[in-house]
């Protein structure tokens, strides 16, 4: 097998992951303002916002910078 079909299959290296703390800081900065979204977490390689209605889904993007993003329909969460 050649070098460059060995390297398909090898996972991805730290460099080529993409810096998902950074990605949720800046999604909490141009998402978090919208009415209805009540949080942003990280998954595998995903980005996860929280929102209390599913009707936000559409105001959503798929990714951003890059990464898939998950919509979750967590209803209102409230501190306690």
């Amino acid at each position: 097998m050649e070098k460059a079909q060995m390297r398909m299959h090898e996972p991805p290296t730290r460099a080529q992951e993409p810096d998902m703390r950074a990605i949720k800081a800046q999604a909490k900065s141009r998402f978090g303002n919208l009415s209805g979204v009540q949080g942003f977490g990280v998954g595998d390689r995903t980005l996860r916002i929280y929102v209390n209605n599913s009707d936000l889904k559409s105001l959503l993007p798929a990714r951003f910078l890059g990464v898939p993003i998950v919509v979750v329909v967590s209803g209102e969460i409230v501190a306690r």
